[in-house]
């Protein structure tokens, strides 16, 4: 037999990659890493820009229903009464003077007047710690009984007022006095008192004084023009809240673009600091769409910042250096000829871009009377904005008697 030959098969040195390829797998790898780390960037920063306005589009959402709501109940409970709107407002919680204020207003309305008189809706220009408009609200919120009631002449009585019948009053409201020859006085009916057919209105309570100033409650009767009218329920005790409390409110953007609200008359118990609203708001300005001829039909557009509004300046409908006296005749009318209020609004963004995402300028009422432009500095230019503007009816101005 001739021997077995073993044939060995050819194996193939190993090798591993070379310094080359290594290399280009690299530079490969980083192209990719980079360009999925620039495409989460992006889609971050898209996200938070998304985010950030639809943040801005529900504050507008908000602020929008928010102004809409009170300046369109405005006047509500006294402004069938419309001659007295102008009055001087004097009140007192607990004994304590809170209008006219001894000091100023809280933040950002320490510019404004200390004295406040009775408007439903009233614009002071540029008075807010940003420059902005601050916007007074005055309502009552009885939602029944809204009728004025006349004062019978007679020797006025301390803690208590003579009307035809007490029928509509409830017990702990707040009550509006007034008269053609004196300022209003807040009043708050007794808590113990009940609702019957009788004529004399029992006070009491933590908004009920004798005296306020050099305003009696007892010079209401004895003039024989004054009135009674019911603007709410009022807090029961010194520290608890009301459960619908009259809105006699200021707005007005302040610092870091917050809008702020103030309750002028302190219905939680406290004078604390003015109560944030809503953020991102960096400009507010509002002005008056008026019924110039006493038609029912709004017809003119006044700015009450403006010397060419002749008599819708703020200063001639609310005078400050007149005092206690009371408003004249023409102030009257022409705040009961205020028919609606045209807000306008410039929201940002909280998200600063690296680019410029917004012009150099916004403009308010373009066109109308108090037309205002704000110039955004390079830094704002990197915010996102959105301009709101909103024309609001005065309902109880519009239904009430015509001047």
């Amino acid at each position: 037999m001739s021997p077995t030959t073993t044939l060995a098969r050819a194996v193939p040195p190993s090798r591993g990659f070379s310094l080359v390829e290594l290399m280009v797998s690299m530079a490969i790898g980083l192209v990719l890493t980079l360009a999925v780390t620039r495409l989460l960037l992006g889609s971050q920063e898209a996200k938070l820009t998304t985010t950030t306005v639809n943040d801005t589009n529900q504050n507008s959402n908000y602020l929008a229903f928010l102004l809409d709501r009170t300046i369109r109940s405005a006047g509500s409970g006294y402004a069938q009464r419309g001659e007295s709107f102008g009055c001087v407002l004097t009140a007192a919680r607990s004994g304590t003077t809170i209008l006219p204020r001894s000091d100023n207003f809280p933040a950002p309305f320490d510019s404004i007047s200390r004295t406040q008189r009775l408007a439903p809706v009233m614009v002071f220009r540029g008075a807010s710690l940003a420059g902005s408009d601050v916007i007074a609200v005055m309502t009552g919120t009885t939602g029944f009984g809204e009728t004025a009631a006349a004062l019978v002449k007679a020797p006025g009585v301390s803690g208590q007022v003579q009307v035809p019948n007490t029928l509509g009053y409830r017990a702990n409201d707040m009550v509006l006095l007034t008269s053609e020859l004196t300022p209003c006085m807040i009043q708050q009916v007794a808590s113990g008192f009940t609702e019957i057919a009788e004529q004399n209105l029992a006070l009491g309570g933590i908004y009920a004084n004798a005296t306020i100033g050099s305003v009696t409650q007892t010079s209401f009767q004895d003039t024989g023009s004054g009135y009674a009218m019911s603007l709410g329920s009022a807090p029961t005790t010194a520290t608890a809240a009301s459960a619908n409390p009259p809105e006699f409110k200021l707005f007005g953007v302040g610092a870091n673009n917050t809008l702020f609200s103030y309750d002028m008359l302190r219905n939680d118990g406290t004078d604390v600091l003015s109560v944030p609203v809503a953020d991102g708001v960096v400009e507010m300005r509002a002005i008056f769409n008026v019924d110039s001829d006493g038609d029912g039909d709004a017809d003119s557009w006044q700015n009450p910042g403006s010397a060419t509004a002749t008599g819708f300046t703020t200063s001639e409908l609310l005078p400050v250096a007149s005092g206690n006296a009371a408003p004249t005749a023409a102030a009257a009318t022409n705040l009961r000829r205020i028919v609606a209020v045209r807000v306008g609004l410039i929201l940002r963004t909280s998200l600063a871009e690296k680019e410029d995402v917004s012009p150099a300028s916004y403009t308010l009422f373009t066109g109308l009377p108090g037309a205002t432009t704000r110039t955004l500095t390079a830094d704002e230019r990197k915010f996102r904005h959105r301009v709101l503007e909103v024309t609001i009816p005065v309902r109880n101005v519009l239904i009430a008697p015509a001047p």
